[in-house]
C-alpha cells in the first residue's frame, strides 16, 4: 500500500514536470491581467507612506477611498487621470512619475524585494537555493 502510494506520487511528479517544461505563456495577456482589478493599489498606500509621509493607517484609508471610487466609476487604476486621483486624495498631490510607477505592475513586482515576494531576482535565487537543497537531500537518499 505504501509503495503503491509512492509509485502514484512519482507518476504525478513526472506528469507535472512534463506540464511545466512545455508550458507557454501569453505575456501580453498576463501583463494586461496584472494591470486589472486594482492589483497595485497597495503600492499607492506604500508610496503615500514612504514618499509623502502619511501614516500607515491614513495611507491605506486613502488607497481604499481611491479603490472604491475607481470601482464605482467602473475604471481600472490606469484608466484614471492623475488629476482625478489628486482630486480624490485628501491633502496629497501625487507627482506624475509616482502615479505612473504605482499603476505599473512591473514596478510593483520589482519593488517587492522581500523574502517570498514576487521580485524576479529573489524568485530566481529562491529556486536556485531550493534546487541545491533538493540535490543535497537526494544525495542522502
Amino acid at each position: 500500500m505504501l509503495y503503491e502510494g509512492y509509485r502514484k506520487g512519482i507518476r504525478v511528479l513526472r506528469l507535472m514536470r512534463a506540464v511545466v517544461l512545455t508550458m507557454e505563456f501569453n505575456r501580453e495577456r498576463a501583463f494586461q491581467q496584472a494591470r486589472e482589478n486594482m492589483i497595485t493599489i497597495t503600492e499607492l498606500a506604500d508610496v503615500l507612506t514612504r514618499d509623502y509621509g502619511l501614516s500607515f493607517r491614513k495611507a491605506h484609508r486613502q488607497a481604499s477611498i481611491i479603490a472604491k471610487k475607481a470601482d464605482t466609476a467602473g475604471k481600472e487604476l490606469y484608466e484614471i487621470s492623475l488629476e482625478k486621483i489628486n482630486d480624490w486624495l485628501e491633502g496629497v498631490q501625487l507627482k506624475k512619475e509616482d502615479w505612473q510607477q504605482i499603476i505599473d505592475p512591473a514596478c510593483f513586482v520589482e519593488r517587492r524585494r522581500v523574502s517570498g515576494g514576487p521580485n524576479q531576482d529573489l524568485v530566481k535565487e529562491m529556486i536556485r537555493s531550493r534546487k541545491g537543497d533538493f540535490s543535497r537531500k537526494s544525495d542522502r537518499v
